[in-house]
């Protein structure tokens, strides 16, 4: 009920309000690395140096143009080289809607080869890259491309909990392979139809702990991307004690400024904590699917910008 109100203010109500860019460019800059690449490649760097590893996002989704796709392109390529270049322990995470996967009105082959060629520096570069989850509607395209691009690069899987058919999905397309893919389990974040998504949160969190045992310990590799501290507090203490797995067979995904203290804490407890560093210009976009995924969200912006006129009014007259 809540994410259905949020839906409907954001679209009729948010684009009303004077400035709401601007606004939301202010109230997301702990959550942002910046609008350009430059930023995003220091912010990485600084959290590799405190022990994280680091996964790049170029924000955007749906591209519209082939200018926007060949810019994220670009985008990738570019980072692959530095995150080399620098060695940073982190990779990329791309949307296929972003790469022009899934729009033939432009040149559908040319996309697919400039996907291929990307896999192709990516896996020279040792650099790992996700492809991140998106519309339900679009999830036999996004299959499609993973597995073609396997013999490239073993490219990251996202499985959403709140999908009432994901696993059916894993038994039919990737657990009854000899292959070893890379999984990450997140709650998801779109709006679906009922019949493809619960909207019960008791429901997704057992779904989402039922993929973590059914995955953790197995020859596939997988990553949590959740701030639930019940969630975590179920593989940290049910999952490591009941199965002695080691710390440093799966990580966690946390993104970035949301509860940087809960990642420190795991950090400092022996785990691998990978932070997502987004980065661009859609930042009001961006925001608002974190703030539809998980609504107290909200909070966090309206914190700093409600601290921000505190401390002008105190010192800024």
């Amino acid at each position: 009920m809540i994410r259905q109100l949020l839906r409907l203010f954001f679209k009729y109500v948010w684009p009303k309000i004077p400035y709401h860019r601007t606004v939301m460019d202010y109230a997301a800059q702990q959550f942002i690395a910046g609008k350009n690449r430059e930023d995003a490649i220091r912010v990485g760097r600084k959290l590799c140096e405190e022990g994280f590893g680091v996964l790049f996002n170029f924000i955007g989704d749906h591209t519209d143009s082939v200018e926007s796709r060949n810019r994220a392109y670009e985008e990738y390529e570019w980072l692959i080289g530095k995150i080399s270049e620098y060695q940073i322990d982190g990779g990329i995470s791309l949307k296929a809607s972003s790469l022009g996967l899934f729009r033939e009105s432009f040149d559908f082959g040319d996309s697919r080869r400039l996907f291929d060629e990307l896999m192709r520096h990516a896996a020279a570069s040792g650099v790992p890259a996700w492809l991140d989850g998106e519309e339900l509607s679009l999830k036999k395209k996004t299959n499609e491309i993973i597995q073609n691009a396997q013999p490239i690069l073993r490219l990251g899987k996202v499985l959403q909990a709140y999908d009432t058919r994901v696993f059916e999905e894993l038994s039919d397309i990737f657990l009854h392979e000899d292959r070893s893919y890379r999984f990450r389990i997140c709650r998801g974040a779109y709006d679906e139809p009922i019949e493809l998504a619960d909207r019960e949160e008791s429901l997704i969190r057992v779904r989402m702990n039922d993929l973590v045992s059914s995955l953790l310990g197995t020859r596939h590799f997988v990553q949590v991307a959740t701030h639930h501290r019940k969630t975590i507090q179920y593989i940290t203490d049910y999952m490591i004690s009941t199965r002695n797995l080691d710390k440093k067979s799966f990580e966690f995904a946390l993104l970035l400024g949301y509860d940087m203290e809960l990642a420190r804490e795991l950090l400092h407890g022996g785990y691998r904590v990978v932070i997502y560093v987004p980065y661009g210009e859609d930042v009001e976009g961006y925001c608002i699917r974190r703030i539809i995924e998980r609504p107290n969200y909200i909070f966090l912006p309206i914190r700093k910008i409600a601290k921000s006129c505190v401390d002008f009014c105190r010192f800024g007259r």
